[in-house]
């Protein structure tokens, strides 16, 4: 009977994966751990990170780790990543943790100031576009592999790893100062 409870809840948790994988246009995808060791250094200096589809949380932990005095607030919308990253934080007692189970599309940009994130090539377009319509002051913006069509990034990573990973570092700014178009990105 337990067998049967357990086969069950596992073939429930890979479906409630493939389905997220096919809503959101991307699998939870972790991020080497050089990537992650990259991207705490990164923002180091940032008192609030949000990491947008976090996944099974490598990297949010990698940042919490590395920077004590940085609020992590890490964002997913598939409950068994989210599950596992809201338990794993608690089991190592990492406080500046925050997970959230959530859809960050509905999120408003306004008052941040780090944004990091390893989303597919269309994914990553259209947060920029977002973030730059929403941001007041401007903001950081990493994202891991893909880059932001025709924008110039402020600064590139090459990561010596299994993907030859890179990431890009991009300073969002407000869409009226900046001068950009939406089509000009697109």
């Amino acid at each position: 009977m337990i067998s049967v409870i357990v086969l069950i809840i596992a073939v429930l948790a890979a479906f409630s994966i493939i389905y997220f994988t096919f809503k959101n246009g991307i699998s939870p995808m972790p991020s080497s751990k050089k990537v992650c060791a990259e991207i705490a250094k990164l923002v180091s200096e940032e008192k609030v990170v949000h990491e947008l589809g976090s996944g099974f949380g490598h990297l949010a932990f990698a940042i919490a780790k590395a920077n004590l005095n940085c609020k992590v607030i890490a964002y997913e919308n598939s409950f068994i990543p989210f599950f596992y990253t809201y338990l794993v934080s608690h089991m190592l007692r990492l406080k500046n943790i925050k997970v959230i189970l959530g859809d960050f599309w509905k999120l408003d940009f306004s008052q941040f100031e780090c944004v990091v994130a390893y989303q597919y090539i269309e994914g990553v377009q259209r947060l920029y576009l977002k973030m730059e319509s929403e941001t007041n002051n401007g903001l950081k913006f990493i994202t891991n592999t893909f880059s932001v069509h025709k924008t110039k990034c402020n600064k590139k990573v090459y990561i010596n790893d299994i993907s030859n990973s890179v990431l890009f570092c991009y300073k969002v700014e407000p869409r009226l100062k900046s001068g950009k178009l939406h089509e000009e990105i697109i």
